[in-house]
């Protein structure tokens, strides 16, 4: 098949987040069965942006910011417009990967009308929402376009229902975010202990809870590095503020952003993953710990925690600082029960939620096998 996938924004430091990985991992997935796939983002940032993924053709074309104050809402691209014409009348299926936006969303609208099979995948992202720009752009172009859809991917049934609450769809099917095994080799852990936050620095990620529990645990734990590595997106002066204020512990960094390409070895060096965000539906950085065997902390608002909490795979909190303090001096006072949750994560996400699953899932969907809920 040929297969175009549609993904909103690549930089350097990956700043959108986990729908771009998931994105790349299906089509670099879905190039290895056989299939035509080519990739076509908005880019900033780079100076030339990459032309190939690991055996997948990318077509970057760069963004410019239409609407201020909107963040990634507010970007435009027309030559990825004129590319989507030509793209998707080529195309056996256009698979977006959808948010309210003006590059993704226009993109769909296009596929729609050029005889391709539709697929859109929201990522959580279409969802209830008072913000004015929102329903204007559900009004004029989404729910349109959405339901135009062959299918509509969800995570959960929860999105599945939130959809069909908002009139969007009820042409949904279930897939999760899929994850390839990790060489052994990469799973060395780093010559002092670590625990790391790997994430954009947006207030619903709750940087700042795991920097005042690092600080807690630095005096008693001098042996252990607590990092904090991710794009700035609202929270970094606050973060900078905490770890240069009176309380500074040396043992607790803030090293910046990385490239989305280096994110999964260095989540696999750290010794413990923690992700104390609020909202998360089935974040793929958590799945990478998983997969390297890393024992990770997460909250009950994150869409993993009922399987992994059944499962015995991670630790489930909750909000509250003391919870993430506790969990943390569980996992460093006892590293074979830390180890062996370790183990068990990387059994059940291999298991439930490799990419072979998810390419088996997408190859379903593509040929037309959907029903509607």
């Amino acid at each position: 098949m040929r297969i175009v996938h549609v993904v909103p924004l690549m930089t350097p430091d990956g700043a959108f987040g986990g729908p771009v990985t998931v994105a790349v991992g299906q089509a670099q997935e879905l190039a290895r069965r056989g299939h035509d796939v080519q990739i076509v983002a908005g880019y900033s940032g780079f100076e030339e942006p990459p032309t190939d993924l690991d055996g997948v053709r990318l077509h970057a074309f760069k963004v410019a910011r239409v609407l201020p104050r909107t963040g990634f809402a507010g970007l435009y691209s027309t030559g990825l417009l004129r590319h989507m014409f030509r793209a998707a009348s080529r195309a056996d299926v256009v698979h977006v990967h959808m948010a309210r936006d003006l590059i993704t969303a226009p993109a769909a609208a296009v596929a729609a009308r050029s005889g391709a099979r539709l697929v859109i995948q929201p990522h959580g992202m279409i969802d209830r929402s008072d913000r004015r720009l929102a329903s204007f752009l559900d009004a004029v172009l989404v729910r349109r376009t959405m339901q135009s859809a062959t299918c509509v991917l969800t995570l959960t049934e929860t999105e599945a229902d939130e959809l069909a609450n908002l009139h969007m769809t009820t042409k949904t099917r279930a897939i999760p975010n899929g994850i390839v095994a990790q060489p052994s080799g990469e799973r060395r852990p780093r010559p002092r202990p670590e625990v790391l936050f790997l994430a954009r620095l947006h207030p619903r990620k709750r940087v700042l809870a795991f920097a005042r529990a690092a600080q807690t645990l630095a005096g008693d734990y001098p042996h252990v590095d607590f990092v904090v590595v991710g794009p700035d997106e609202g929270d970094g002066d606050e973060l900078r503020a905490l770890l240069e204020g009176p309380d500074r512990q040396p043992t607790v960094t803030f090293q910046g952003a990385l490239p989305p390409q280096a994110a999964r070895s260095r989540i696999a060096g750290a010794s413990i993953y923690v992700l104390p965000s609020v909202g998360e539906v089935f974040p793929m950085t958590v799945l990478e710990a998983l997969a390297a065997a890393r024992p990770v902390v997460i909250t009950h608002s994150n869409g993993l925690a009922p399987a992994l909490n059944d499962a015995r795979a991670a630790a489930v909190i909750g909000l509250d600082d003391d919870d993430l303090v506790t969990a943390l001096r569980g996992l460093l006072d006892r590293p074979e029960a830390a180890d062996e949750m370790g183990q068990r994560g990387q059994t059940h996400v291999m298991t439930n939620w490799s990419m072979s699953v998810v390419g088996d899932e997408l190859e379903s969907v593509y040929a037309g096998k959907v029903v509607d809920r």
